[in-house]
């Protein structure tokens, strides 16, 4: 007989089933990547609590602007 789940298992149990169910139910690209970055939001939010400076949003905020910075610079067809 296994013991009963622990309730953190439990919340990241339902934490995935959401998030998966969420992705699962995206009809294209652009929601998809409207869930994820949902995803990314609610996950730097559950890190930093009530601090609007914790450091996990200034990570956010980089790999963004990298991403921004690197899609900008392939379609425009400059290298860095």
């Amino acid at each position: 007989m296994s013991a009963p789940p622990r309730p953190a298992d439990q919340t990241k149990r339902n934490q995935a089933e959401f998030w998966n169910a969420r992705q699962a139910a995206a009809s294209d690209d652009k929601q998809l990547a409207a869930v994820m970055y949902d995803l990314a939001r609610s996950t730097a939010a559950k890190a930093a609590g009530r601090d609007p400076n914790h450091p996990i949003w200034r990570a956010l905020a980089e790999a963004l602007h990298g991403w921004a910075v690197d899609t900008q610079r392939a379609q425009t067809g400059n290298a860095r």
